[in-house]
C-alpha cells in the first residue's frame, strides 16, 4: 500500500537523463491533475500521425529511400516548420520483411507502409504549417511521387 502523503514519483527529464522530484502539493496517483509546467514536455504535445501506403508504381526501395530522405528534407526546409516550433518529426517505415515477420507471429498488421508523426505544442500550430504555400506548394506534389494517393492518408490526432 501506498502512503499517498509521502509517495513522491520520479519524472525522467527529458534529454538529460536524471530524474527530478514532484513537489509534494502534487497529486502523485492522478497525473491528468498535474501542474502543466511539471508534464513531461512530450505530454504537452498534440501528436499527428499520418498512415499511407506507397504507390504501385514505385519499387520498395525507392519509397524508403525517397521517403527517408527527399520528402523528410522538403518537410523540414519549410519555413513555417521553425516559425510554429514544430516539437517532433518522426517517420516510421514498415518493411515488407516485418511485415511478414509480424504476420508470422499471428498479428494483425495495419495495411500501411509508412507512418510520419508530427508534434506540435498548439493546433493553431498545425493549422499554420499545414496551411502555408510551401506544404502546398512542396509537399503535396511530392507526396504524389511515391505514396498511394488513391487509397489515400489516414489521420490521428492525440
Amino acid at each position: 500500500m501506498i502512503n499517498t502523503s509521502t509517495a513522491r514519483l520520479l519524472v525522467p527529464a527529458v534529454r538529460v537523463g536524471r530524474t527530478r522530484e514532484l513537489p509534494a502539493s502534487v497529486n502523485h496517483l492522478n497525473f491528468q491533475f498535474w501542474p502543466h509546467n511539471l508534464l513531461i514536455p512530450s505530454l504537452a504535445c498534440i501528436k499527428l500521425s499520418f498512415f499511407f501506403r506507397k504507390s504501385p508504381t514505385v519499387t520498395d526501395a525507392f519509397f524508403q529511400k525517397h521517403y527517408n530522405h527527399i520528402h523528410s528534407d522538403l518537410t523540414v526546409a519549410c519555413k513555417k516548420f521553425h516559425a510554429v516550433k514544430i516539437a517532433r518529426y518522426v517517420q516510421l517505415y514498415q518493411s515488407p520483411g516485418l511485415k511478414s515477420k509480424l504476420q508470422e507471429l499471428g498479428m494483425d498488421v495495419l495495411e500501411y507502409d509508412a507512418c510520419s508523426q508530427i508534434w506540435v505544442r498548439k493546433w493553431e500550430d498545425w493549422e499554420a504549417f499545414a496551411g502555408s504555400d510551401e506544404y502546398r506548394a512542396a509537399l503535396m506534389p511530392d507526396a504524389e511521387k511515391f505514396m498511394n494517393l488513391e487509397k489515400g492518408i489516414q489521420v490521428m490526432a492525440g
